[in-house]
């Protein structure tokens, strides 16, 4: 079933020319195919820790290896600054959707370094300095009333809900499991 999935997902066309994963199908043609639609941190996170599994299950190395080409090249279009701080599009008025996704983006990046089989030392460093320099910009600048944490991870504080408090907190929690 994992590899029908797979299967699928690779002849969706949902990986666009940048590695960036687009969000959603376009289900009035036939075969259903990528809509185009602009990717968001969730949809590159929630499929690395898919193929992170995938290698481990199979011994199979090409899953692990998408999963790295995938990762950096969100990193690269997310998180494009000098910290690698990540940011969704949508910041800083984001739904409360939106506000969970880069949470999940990080406990995926976290995942793929404790769990994959093929990993270079380089993207491992990569990644792993990815989670704490985002962990420790959430802590030095967006710490709002009571520590409690928004949604610009990189400041200032905003308002912070439940959605955003456990964003960062995934964040952190995936810096200290990596560190």
């Amino acid at each position: 079933m994992a590899m029908e999935a797979y299967d699928w997902f690779i002849a969706s066309g949902m990986i666009n020319s940048k590695n960036i994963i687009n969000d959603g199908l376009n289900i009035h043609v036939k075969p259903c195919k990528s809509g185009d639609i602009q990717g968001w941190t969730y949809n590159q996170g929630v499929i690395l820790s898919g193929l992170a599994e995938l290698t481990w299950s199979t011994g199979d190395p090409k899953y692990n290896n998408l999963a790295n080409t995938l990762a950096t090249a969100s990193m690269a279009h997310y998180a494009n600054n000098s910290q690698m701080i990540l940011h969704e599009p949508c910041e800083p008025d984001c739904s409360t959707d939106l506000s969970q996704f880069k949470g999940i983006y990080g406990r995926n990046i976290q995942f793929l370094v404790n769990r994959a089989n093929v990993l270079p030392a380089n993207l491992k460093t990569q990644f792993v300095t990815f989670l704490q320099n985002n962990a420790n910009e959430i802590w030095a600048k967006d710490k709002g009333v009571d520590n409690q944490l928004g949604l610009v991870w990189s400041g200032p504080p905003s308002v912070a809900t439940v959605e955003t408090q456990s964003s960062a907190l995934d964040a952190i929690v995936g810096a200290a499991c990596v560190s």
